[in-house]
């Protein structure tokens, strides 16, 4: 089954970035539906998180997710997480 945490993917692929060690940590408890259309995702920290240049993340709304359109999502804009 896919989960909206799923649809939280990076633009790269380092073995101790967003989607090895994010994404793969996310928990559907970080994943709160707010209001009838807004749900808030909380990204709890994850020591093993250590990128060496910029990530572009892009969130799909997976299509299970959306009963009346019944079709992915690409929401926009994108996110940049940068390295310190």
């Amino acid at each position: 089954m896919t989960t909206l945490s799923d649809g939280l993917d990076s633009d790269s692929a380092e073995g101790t970035g967003w989607d090895a060690v994010v994404r793969a940590g996310l928990s559907f408890t970080d994943v709160v539906r707010t209001t009838a259309t807004v749900v808030t995702i909380t990204l709890p920290a994850f020591a093993g998180y250590d990128i060496t240049a910029t990530e572009t993340i892009t969130v799909t709304v997976p299509a299970a997710a959306l009963v009346q359109s019944g079709s992915a999502v690409v929401a926009t804009p994108t996110f940049d997480v940068t390295v310190n």
